[in-house]
């Protein structure tokens, strides 16, 4: 069996999500896990190319936080259960805001990053 190499600790959360790409496709779906530098998102890989630049739009509402964040991502894997998305180019603002909702899930455990954003 072949493991996956991880850049950033994932964390096991769910938030409602857009991606825009071509501004097409407005359905909302759900992330699985979330880290600094990518997302796993539970949806059909209907017409998904690996490489695609898609924007990445986290709905924030209802998680003590209003708005939404968005991520320029890439498409990087695709599998029978969902897509995983790599952002990519972030600005600081949006890095501080993503690290602030993946620092304490609703346990109340803290995660910490373990290597740079878009470390291999």
């Amino acid at each position: 069996m072949q493991h996956e190499k991880r850049s950033a600790i994932r964390s096991n959360v769910s938030y409602d999500i857009l991606i825009n790409h071509d501004f097409m496709d407005p359905r909302r779906w759900r992330t699985r896990d979330l880290c600094m530098d990518s997302v796993f998102v539970t949806m059909r890989p209907e017409a998904k190319l690996p490489g695609a630049w898609v924007e990445v739009v986290l709905l924030l509402d209802g998680t003590g936080e209003t708005g939404h964040l968005c991520l320029p991502a890439e498409i990087i894997r695709i599998s029978k259960d969902g897509i995983v998305y790599k952002f990519r180019d972030y600005g600081h603002a949006a890095g501080k805001k993503l690290h602030d909702l993946l620092s304490v899930d609703i346990s109340g455990t803290t995660y910490m990053q373990t290597s740079k954003p878009g470390a291999r």
